[in-house]
């Protein structure tokens, strides 16, 4: 999928099982915003139907369309446009829950959002100059792209593991710790009687926006190489660029 950014196997069937993970987050941290603001909450029930049906649908795509070769750009379209673009949307949402809960003075919620937002586009770009230097100094598509008569393949060596370039690549910490997001529901309902909903939305804030961050940037490369840079090799080329079979 986009965020690990390895494109194998079914692309619908990956974006599956983001698009689950993503909309079961949404719900979850609707539950925690809409019950810190004494809104009714039993709407998120529909998100989560949405999310399950959802799941559902692309599985069934999944199951109907499983031949390949696949098409890198579609892959990566499928993927990262149903599956990481949500997730990263979910994040965004919980890192921006504080300041959308409490209603902080006008210049607390511009310098909360505006340094996220900033951040967010440093670290984008960064990751982008990370791997455009690593492409370049792997010669990633001399070695990595098999031109055919008809088409040409990216191969599945376990060079295309694009774990290793870029800053956010180094460890897979994000990727674990965003699966503890829902927890901030479970949270916020226990200190909820203490009269410590502040400190827990101020505690998803905090451990969302470096997740969002994280998830902007693999989003972000992924797009980069998956999408820009194979389009290039099809424009050089004037072939579609296709995943070698397994």
């Amino acid at each position: 999928m986009i965020i690990r950014e390895a494109p194998i196997d079914n692309p619908w069937s990956r974006a599956a099982g983001m698009w689950l993970i993503s909309f079961l987050m949404v719900a979850a941290l609707g539950f925690v915003i809409l019950e810190a603001m004494e809104l009714a909450s039993r709407h998120m029930w529909w998100v989560v139907a949405f999310a399950i049906a959802g799941a559902l649908a692309l599985r069934g795509v999944a199951i109907f369309h499983h031949t390949g070769p696949w098409r890198v750009v579609e892959f990566a379209l499928v993927v990262g446009g149903i599956g990481g673009v949500p997730l990263v949307l979910a994040l965004c949402i919980g890192a921006m829950a504080y300041f959308i809960v409490q209603r902080s003075a006008f210049w607390i919620t511009y310098v909360g959002v505006g340094t996220f937002v900033v951040l967010s586009a440093w670290w984008a770009v960064r990751e982008v100059r990370c791997l455009r230097e690593t492409v370049h100094r792997r010669r990633f598509v001399e070695n990595e792209f098999r031109v055919g008569e008809e088409v040409v393949t990216l191969t599945r060596s376990p060079r295309t593991d694009l774990d290793t370039p870029g800053p956010a690549a180094r460890s897979a910490w994000g990727e674990r710790l965003i699966f503890f997001l829902p927890s901030a529901y479970l949270l916020q309902r226990l200190l909820s009687d203490t009269g410590g909903v502040s400190a827990a939305l101020l505690l998803l804030s905090a451990l969302a926006v470096p997740l969002a961050v994280y998830a902007i940037g693999k989003l972000v490369r992924g797009a980069y190489l998956w999408i820009y840079l194979v389009r290039r090799v099809e424009a050089a080329h004037g072939k579609p660029v296709v995943l070698a079979s397994a």
